[in-house]
């Protein structure tokens, strides 16, 4: 099971606890995907919050975040 979310930069700060309940459900996903805007997360890794690194970091085979154009919710 593959979970796809959204997120923008106003909404980053519920993000930690919003991951943190994906990672922690009885039926372990196989992986999380968070999207970023391309045109508001420019430089990538270093744009993104504290939280999202961390989580990657420990969830790394499970979190991945990817980047693309910014078409709003899809």
């Amino acid at each position: 099971m593959v979970i796809s979310l959204t997120s923008f930069p106003a909404r980053l700060p519920y993000i930690g606890p919003c991951l943190a309940s994906l990672v922690s459900q009885l039926e372990p996903e196989d992986r999380i995907v968070l999207w970023l805007g391309k045109e508001q997360f420019p430089d990538g890794v270093a744009d993104q919050p504290a939280v999202v690194r961390v989580f990657f970091q420990e969830f790394g085979g499970r979190v991945e975040v990817r980047y693309t154009e910014d078409i709003r919710s899809f």
